[in-house]
């Protein structure tokens, strides 16, 4: 952030560059920009585009698939919480002494 701040920005140490260049915020727009006080509005009407931007692809089909898969998953891990504690008891019962408990008595209790 201080890169663009300052007028300095280079690919390699600031993350922000291809928005603010996308905004036509160049380093030398930058300077003139802090030289005349009108940086900081500059800054955040490039931020501003870039938020709308995140919510138009917030409402793409791609995206929409994307969350309802993660929100599948979710409810599926919460669904074998208990085989899964049933299975890691197993595991634990074999590595401190060898005992095998049923994973199926297990699974069925918890």
């Amino acid at each position: 952030m201080r890169s663009i701040l300052t007028g300095s920005m280079e690919s390699r140490n600031t993350r922000l560059m291809p928005l603010m260049m996308a905004a036509g915020l160049t380093n030398e727009k930058i300077n003139e920009l802090a030289a005349s006080g009108q940086l900081y509005n500059e800054v955040m009407k490039a931020f501003e585009g870039s938020t709308r931007g995140a919510q138009e692809a917030a409402d793409n089909f791609t995206t929409k698939l994307s969350n309802l898969k993660d929100a599948a998953q979710q409810a599926l891990g919460t669904a074998l919480k208990g085989t899964f504690d049933a299975v890691k008891s197993s595991m634990d019962g074999i590595r401190q002494g060898g005992r095998l408990p049923s994973i199926r008595k297990q699974a069925a209790s918890g």
